[in-house]
């Protein structure tokens, strides 16, 4: 196994060598590469939505990356002279509003994904999270109603039930906002989308528990999902699996092989730019808004030159390009090829132009993980930083001069044959 890593490794390296357009200079050129494959995406997404019937079905593009899809699908078609086939429209939510809609229905669902976002910290965080201060300004004074004993607990399956079910004023208050939410999120869905029956979920990716959080809360439609990526890096199959349908990417395991799947190697650099800086959706509201919906919200999505990847992305879909399938695939599989350099070995001077800000760790609450580490060649917790940030070849480059490549080459035969599990 590790003989053909090393194999695959260096034919890459060596197919890159040389090459005319072997570097970006800047994050515009970034943009411009992940442009042509954000355009197949959405030629995927007309192709496959015009199989659906116009009056019953309508494709939801969720906040937040869902948003900056729909605004490229809509420059897509009106740059190429092209109608959609059903109904676009926003999906204002998150999975942590969709976790508070459907606790009494699926309380499993909500603690397991919980635990996940949260298994590295204890419930007295887990609980200041999920009470929003905006509408609980008294929120302190919940927290410290909590036993201490609880509060200090590692966020696990059984004391977050405890945390849900104990009869201290925090925990009452939590049933109250959750049995709210339940009521505004469901008028929220009924207001907006009650003319149609099958609703299409449109974000980025990957694994699709937002999901199984509508199939099993919001059973009046027909829901799936029609993802840029669906990604089983959990080796789980869950039922609401099957319904995720990834248009560009389709993967299993966590070290998925295929050029399309390059992109999980850094998914973050694709997430990070299609998120636009707008809040999480974290409640609703009984004037069936959200925290999220700002009066400037739809110049946040259309974004600013300051966002230079971005504005790469929008740039090529505002040149026309050929919707014939063979130059579509061509012109991305050209980025695709320079991006898997890129992403596994990308030199110093490149780090920056791929670089996007740190990544929440939380619903996009308090914290927040490193996309590339600060670490020190040589020192004893090199390897264990390269690991723990969500970029670890972009980390090798920009740790210093020293074996860099080796590093990286290193760190790939690792990955790939299962020794070590970056972060996700």
């Amino acid at each position: 196994m590790v003989a053909e890593v090393q194999v695959e490794e260096q034919v890459l390296l060596a197919e890159m060598e040389g090459t005319v357009m072997n570097t970006v200079h800047s994050k515009y050129e970034t943009g411009q590469l992940l442009g042509s494959i954000l355009f197949e995406f959405c030629c995927r997404l007309h192709w496959s939505s015009s199989l659906y019937d116009k009056k019953d079905d309508a494709l939801l593009f969720m906040s937040r990356g869902g948003l900056r899809l729909k605004f490229l699908y809509e420059l897509f078609l009106k740059v190429n002279g092209l109608k959609a086939a059903v109904s676009c429209q926003p999906l204002w939510i998150s999975r942590f509003a969709a976790l508070k809609m459907i606790f009494e229905e699926n309380p499993e669902l909500v603690v397991s994904c919980l635990v996940r976002e949260f298994s590295y910290t204890s419930c007295g965080r887990l609980a200041q999270a999920l009470l929003p201060e905006q509408l609980y300004p008294d929120k302190m004074d919940l927290l410290s109603s909590l036993p201490e004993k609880l509060a200090e607990a590692p966020v696990d399956r059984t004391n977050v039930f405890n945390l849900y079910y104990d009869s201290c004023s925090y925990s009452r208050t939590l049933r109250k906002h959750f049995a709210e939410q339940h009521e505004l999120g469901h008028d929220y869905l009924n207001r907006e989308f009650a003319a149609f029956e099958n609703l299409h979920v449109v974000d980025t990716g990957w694994f699709g528990s937002i999901l199984g959080a509508l199939q099993t809360g919001c059973r009046n439609w027909n829901w799936d999902a029609l993802y840029f990526g669906r990604w089983n890096y959990r080796a789980e199959v869950p039922w609401y699996f099957a319904d995720v349908i990834g248009l560009f990417i389709d993967a299993e395991g966590f070290s998925a092989p295929g050029l399309n799947n390059i992109l999980l190697e850094y998914h973050h650099l694709l997430e990070g730019v299609l998120e636009p800086r707008l809040p999480s959706v974290e409640y609703f509201t009984a004037d069936g808004k959200n925290n999220a919906v700002t009066d400037d919200w739809s110049e946040r999505v259309a974004g600013t030159e300051k966002e230079e990847i971005w504005q790469g992305i929008k740039d090529y879909f505002q040149s026309r390009h050929s919707l014939e399938l063979s130059a579509v695939l061509k012109e991305s599989t050209c980025s695709l090829n320079l991006l898997k350099r890129l992403i596994r070995y990308p030199h110093p001077a490149e780090v920056n132009c791929l670089l996007v800000p740190d990544r929440s760790a939380d619903f996009g609450k308090n914290e927040s993980t490193a996309v590339i580490s600060p670490t020190v060649p040589g020192c004893r917790n090199y390897w264990r930083t390269v690991n723990r940030s969500l970029w670890g070849a972009g980390t090798i480059a920009a740790s210093g001069k020293y074996f860099i490549r080796s590093r990286q080459f290193i760190w790939q035969i690792l990955r790939k044959c299962g020794k070590i599990k970056s972060a996700v």
